[in-house]
């Protein structure tokens, strides 16, 4: 198969690359990088404490608040249950005479 003049000349860029040495970094540059990278993480990863009791309370006031709701709802509802017979005697106006006109 021939070769086109693309071909050709992307082989002659590819040619041309061989015997480059690859590029490094001195020493101090790379040492200096890790420095800065380390100092940034360490930091980064630390909260401080009053951020976390802070946390921590407002969590410990909303489950007080949750548990104290859940009990009084249920006691107004032992105080409010009313049977079904009751109901339908109050809705259509009954009484142990019959109906209320």
């Amino acid at each position: 198969m021939a070769k086109t003049p693309k071909d050709i000349w992307i082989d002659e860029a590819m040619e041309s690359a061989t015997g480059i040495n690859r590029a490094t970094p001195p020493d101090t540059l790379f040492r200096k990088i890790e420095q800065k990278v380390s100092g940034t993480v360490a930091y980064a990863r630390t909260v401080p404490l009053r951020t976390v009791s802070l946390a921590a309370a407002s969590i410990v006031l909303l489950v007080v608040l949750n548990v104290y709701m859940l009990r009084n709802t249920a006691k107004r509802k032992q105080k409010n249950q009313v049977s079904q017979v009751e109901t339908l005697v109050d809705y259509y106006g009954l009484n142990d005479n019959g109906i209320n006109f």
